[in-house]
């Protein structure tokens, strides 16, 4: 049994991880053979600087495509066998350039011929396997270029999430949903005011009787986010309490829930849509923005935590 077989594509990283441990094991064992103390991995960058001569830290983790703590790890192992010199520019004393020494240089050579036989039996083992390894590496690389797997991944549960969440109208069980949801958010970068507390503990009062609506995101039998549509008066409507858990945060829902309610408000005939926030809460700004809303004059308001106002013309 191979378990990291057996789960495919999910398992790719590890088994690339685990070929690269086997190849590693292998070339350690080589160099042994001809009793040589030199690491596999230490191979690209001593090329990289026999090629190309002194070069500073930036440039090789570039030429490299690894991070500078990784240029960083290398350059230490190089330094503890006594193959690099690293200088200091006097024009630039942040800059570090890397060289091999004499030593280094003469490691290189000896190694080369190796380096050959290793690169050899690579591609009989390619062409054993009936497959060009290197090419199908670079076109994979070139996609996770144009679109890294975690993009692909978040995107896909976005719409995943989409597709299943139903958007419902109030009714009185939901209720304590409609404070839950408001007093997470709240609670996490502000203090729920007296005038929250008013229409969370009661919104049918102050929402529903006062010709507003409320709504919820549902997914699977869990409620998930929620938002009110308040009567400011006949063709001006105020978004507010719009809330959305944690867990299910980042997956589109609030933009279905702003998507839901500027839908309502033209069927309600509505002229303006307004709504109050918070200059902290950037995410949702940036969502306000995308959707054509735009900053106004801020009025008094009965939440302390809004320092900003905003409004969509529906009808000119």
């Amino acid at each position: 049994m191979d378990t990291l077989r057996d789960l495919g594509a999910l398992a790719l990283a590890s088994r690339m991880k685990r070929l690269v441990g086997k190849l590693n094991s292998d070339v350690k064992a080589i160099y042994a053979a001809q009793q040589i103390a030199f690491e596999p991995l230490l191979m690209p960058i001593t090329r990289l600087l026999k090629s190309q001569g002194k070069l500073p830290a930036s440039k090789i983790a570039a030429c490299l495509g690894v991070s500078q703590p990784a240029v960083t790890q290398m350059c230490n192992a190089l330094k503890k066998h006594g193959l690099i010199t690293v200088e200091r520019p006097p024009e630039d004393h942040r800059m570090r350039e890397i060289a091999l020494n004499g030593k280094g240089a003469e490691i290189v050579d000896t190694l080369e011929p190796t380096w050959r036989e290793i690169e050899k039996a690579v591609r009989q083992m390619m062409e054993e396997a009936g497959v060009d390894l290197l090419a199908a590496l670079g076109a994979f690389e070139e996609q996770h270029e144009r679109k890294t797997l975690k993009d692909r991944v978040l995107q896909q549960l976005a719409q995943h999430q989409e597709e299943h969440v139903r958007i419902i109208r109030y009714a009185e069980p939901l209720k304590d949903h409609f404070k839950r949801l408001n007093c997470e958010w709240i609670e996490k970068d502000f203090v729920v005011e007296p005038s929250d507390e008013r229409v969370l503990s009661d919104p049918q009062r102050y929402v529903l009787d006062e010709g507003g609506q409320i709504y919820f995101a549902q997914s699977g039998q869990q409620i998930v986010g929620t938002y009110a549509l308040m009567r400011v008066h006949e063709y001006v409507y105020e978004i507010a309490k719009m809330a959305v858990t944690s867990p299910h945060q980042r997956r589109g829902i609030g933009t279905a829930l702003l998507d839901h309610a500027i839908d309502r408000s033209r069927d309600l005939d509505a002229h303006r849509l307004i709504l109050y926030s918070n200059t902290r809460l950037a995410p949702a700004i940036n969502l306000y923005f995308r959707k054509g809303f735009r900053v106004i004059p801020k009025d008094d308001h009965h939440n302390e935590r809004a320092n900003i106002k905003m409004e969509l013309r529906l009808k000119t």
